[in-house]
């Protein structure tokens, strides 16, 4: 492994544990979840456990595997 290689892993690692920090869901993998409508500005929508959930470059009725991001109390 180069020495830029690991640098970059050792980066990322460090910035998933801050953001792990501000949001518990951060990082959390949904299997096989429908894309069920459009919303605004090119995103479509889901729902997990009642949470609505954006994704970009999918269309309605797509299966997918997601990894979230971001994550807020109401959605």
């Amino acid at each position: 492994m180069s020495t830029t290689s690991v640098q970059y892993d050792s980066v990322v690692s460090r910035c998933k544990e801050i953001f792990q920090k501000k949001n518990k869901d951060y990082g959390k993998v949904i299997n096989e979840i429908e894309v069920l409508d459009f919303a605004a500005e090119g995103f479509c929508l889901s729902k997990d456990d009642g949470k609505v959930i954006f994704t970009k470059y999918t269309a309605p009725g797509d299966v997918v595997d997601l990894m979230l991001m971001k994550s807020k109390k109401n959605f």
